[in-house]
């Protein structure tokens, strides 16, 4: 009997095993991503983030009033998560952005603050 355990518990887990599969790596385009009811007027641009093909970003936040981001550094994909890395100033912001479902926008979460930013050459 104990050996029927056993050889159960071991079936159990390796047909666990053989379906857990590796996340797929997502396209998605580069380009500036941003709230698009402001890629009209570029002046007042709350968040925008340049993916470059060249794996260079440049993020820039406007909406914490006195202490404006501006920075810059390169970016990596893994499965559907863009990870900004070697930010070129110290400063309090997401570093993490999910691919969103259409593939058109990112997602991201810091703390309590969600922030969501689309493809701006998709705006109409």
């Amino acid at each position: 009997m104990k050996k029927l355990l056993c050889f159960l518990a071991l079936c159990v887990f390796v047909m666990n095993a053989a379906a857990i599969k590796p996340k797929k790596k997502i396209k998605f385009n580069t380009g500036t991503y941003g709230v698009c009811c402001t890629a009209i007027n570029k002046e007042n641009t709350s968040i925008e983030l340049t993916l470059n093909d060249d794996h260079s970003f440049r993020y820039v936040d406007n909406t914490k009033g006195e202490k404006k981001i501006n920075v810059n550094g390169t970016w990596e994909q893994q499965g559907n998560t863009v990870i900004l890395r070697n930010i070129s100033e110290k400063v309090n912001m997401s570093t993490k952005w999910k691919i969103d479902g259409s593939f058109k926008c990112l997602k991201s979460r810091k703390g309590l603050c969600w922030t969501r930013i689309c493809h701006l050459g998709d705006c109409k």
